[in-house]
């Protein structure tokens, strides 16, 4: 028996036009995607969606510049979205951020070493890092 409550909504690409055939039609499903992610509310109001993508494609600088980067939108794991309750996620999300900035630092450590041994040791570390990121993410 699943919990509801627990598991991310699922959100469709293709929202509006289930087979887009123009640039406008992706443009829609795109900028609804992102809309309905944004909002975490995978049941939006039809024709809302609609209008906002219609004046949005009126602006053709946004939508030259945006199509791609809504349909890689993606569900924020914020702190604010975590009931006040929930301690084991909170502590989950505090060392995924943790062990994240850590592979940042160790990514660009990496890319400024020549040393071998200082590189290797900061790939384990790395490596590490990732590790960790991945088994609480499972959880």
């Amino acid at each position: 028996m699943t919990q509801s409550f627990l598991s991310m909504p699922n959100f469709s690409k293709t929202y509006l036009y289930v087979t887009p055939t123009t640039l406008y039609h992706e443009f829609c499903n795109a900028f609804t995607f992102f809309t309905m992610v944004k909002a975490c509310n995978p049941k939006m109001n039809w024709q809302n969606l609609m209008d906002a993508a219609n004046n949005k494609w009126l602006s053709p600088n946004y939508c030259a510049n945006s199509l791609s980067s809504h349909l890689s939108s993606r569900l924020s794991n914020e702190e604010s979205d975590l009931a006040p309750n929930a301690s084991a996620q909170r502590q989950a999300l505090n060392l995924i951020k943790e062990a994240e900035a850590k592979a940042n630092e160790y990514e660009g450590l990496l890319l400024n070493t020549s040393d071998k041994d200082l590189r290797s040791h900061i790939y384990e570390k790395l490596k590490d890092s990732r590790a960790i990121i991945e088994r609480e993410k499972k959880i």
